[in-house]
């Protein structure tokens, strides 16, 4: 979040935690320390986006879909499989972000689902790096 980002540079916030240190004996909970503890909500997709100094450029999403996937775990592998099957459309059924079906995406032989996960290294006119991204979320990345 962006108070934890301010917390983190600022000298007010470090001299408030280092005043709750001691050297005789610690403190089980974290509060004591101000800790800002968050889950953030997740459903098995990451994104990872890197820029070198060099200008090398990495943008790459991974997604087992939804709450572990297909709850199936490769024997051999231990991979957990994905549920990707889920992000196509079905008659009459709204998906799990609320979007209604779209005939353009239903289930057909051969046919991989329609997907919004678009990881994006965007350049400039020279074929310099301006921009990499990416980000989970299902139907909802593109918003």
């Amino acid at each position: 979040s962006l108070q934890l980002l301010k917390n983190l540079t600022s000298p007010a916030y470090a001299a408030q935690i280092r005043s709750q240190i001691s050297d005789t004996r610690t403190w089980n909970e974290a509060s004591h320390y101000g800790a800002v503890l968050s889950q953030p909500e997740d459903h098995g997709t990451a994104n990872l986006c890197v820029l070198a100094p060099n200008g090398d450029a990495v943008a790459v999403t991974s997604t087992i879909n939804l709450l572990f996937g297909a709850q199936e775990q490769s024997l051999s592998t231990g991979i957990i499989l994905n549920d990707e099957m889920d992000d196509f459309s079905a008659p009459n059924i709204t998906n799990a972000f609320g979007i209604p079906p779209s005939p353009n995406n239903f289930i057909q032989p051969g046919k991989r689902p329609l997907s919004s996960m678009v990881p994006s290294i965007v350049v400039d006119g020279e074929g310099d790096v301006r921009l990499v991204v990416g980000a989970a979320g299902g139907t909802k990345i593109t918003t």
